[in-house]
């Protein structure tokens, strides 16, 4: 996804493990890049999930991971646990500077 709010643009792929997701823990992943495509840092990155508008737990902060230079993989990663299966939303927040990007993100959680 690309974020733009006219004063940053910044490029935001997500990721879970395990794929597919299973009830139980759940690794949330955000890999945020520039302009360019190079992983780079930001202020905060949060997680909120949620299943049929309820909130399934409390909003978690994403920690870094990983190298952010120009060749790494630089990652902000939380874990969360996932007690039933079924349709989930993922509503990561990426704050940086002035700038706050929101999105949505199907979460579809399969039984073990």
């Amino acid at each position: 996804m690309v974020f733009d709010d006219g004063q940053m643009a910044m490029r935001v792929q997500f990721k879970v493990e395990p794929n597919p997701p299973t009830v139980g823990r759940l690794t949330l992943m955000a890999r945020v890049k520039n302009n360019v495509g190079y992983p780079m840092p930001v202020g905060h990155v949060y997680f909120a999930i949620s299943k049929d508008g309820q909130s399934v737990s409390e909003t978690l902060e994403g920690d870094p991971v990983g190298n952010f230079q120009a060749s790494g993989n630089g990652f902000y990663r939380a874990t969360a646990e996932v007690q039933s299966p079924g349709s989930y939303q993922v509503n990561p927040q990426v704050e940086h500077q002035q700038s706050r990007f929101n999105s949505n993100w199907p979460l579809e959680v399969q039984q073990r």
